[in-house]
């Protein structure tokens, strides 16, 4: 019985080119299903470089086994994490709606401070409820959409176009993609952070921030990292 033929390879080759400082050939491919593109080093392999060396983009286009299943893994854990957790905030929640404080503390602390109490933690169980459905949306889309990838080959292109030569190498372009990846990170979860800091803890009055200090926190934070 004759094997089983593969599906050829849907890449077009961009650009290609010999390197002066070792004998190999330098090759851009991209991926006529998806556009994500790939750098291929070395005339016998190929040898994939990078961080990201989008390994299951070149798996789908050959035909060999994709690692789609593995993504359905991933994403169940994450659901069925964010589920349990939310589950767990809920069972917090109806134990903060009592009005009555427990007989233990009943003489530690008064009735309005108890009420404040419970009011703040209502709202913080609240907050945390959101952003984690707001994480988890993020979570579902940056691996439905590829964007980890794609933000691979975006800050590759970049580094090409107007970084020196030496400094298009692979760790260059992790650091370039890393750093791009905590900018996107923070973008995205600044208007939670913003909420939680000058709506949520001014209102109970426990906010000790002050925009300057919350913006150079951040500078500070992204310097650190």
């Amino acid at each position: 019985m004759a094997p089983e033929e593969r599906p050829k390879p849907r890449f077009r080759k961009i650009q290609s080119f010999e390197t002066e400082y070792a004998p190999c050939t330098i090759s851009q491919y991209v991926s006529e299903r998806s556009g994500m593109q790939v750098i291929v080093a070395d005339r016998q392999g190929p040898k994939v470089n990078g961080y990201f060396t989008l390994a299951t983009e070149i798996l789908d286009d050959s035909g060999a086994p994709h690692t789609l299943e593995h993504l359905k893994l991933i994403l169940g854990f994450s659901v069925g994490q964010f589920v349990f957790e939310s589950l767990l905030s809920l069972r917090q929640y109806q134990v903060l709606r009592k009005t009555k404080a427990p007989k233990v503390l009943e003489n530690e602390i008064s009735q309005e401070t108890f009420d404040k109490s419970q009011a703040y933690g209502r709202a913080k169980q609240k907050y945390e409820l959101i952003n984690g459905l707001w994480g988890q949306i993020q979570n579902i889309a940056f691996i439905q959409l590829d964007v980890l990838p794609k933000l691979w080959s975006w800050t590759g292109d970049l580094l090409l176009k107007f970084a020196p030569a030496r400094f298009t190498g692979e760790i260059s372009h992790s650091i370039v993609f890393v750093l791009t990846f905590v900018l996107v990170q923070q973008a995205l979860s600044l208007p939670s952070s913003i909420y939680y800091n000058f709506v949520l803890e001014e209102k109970f009055g426990f906010n000790k921030q002050t925009p300057k200090l919350f913006v150079t926190d951040m500078l500070k934070s992204n310097m650190l990292t």
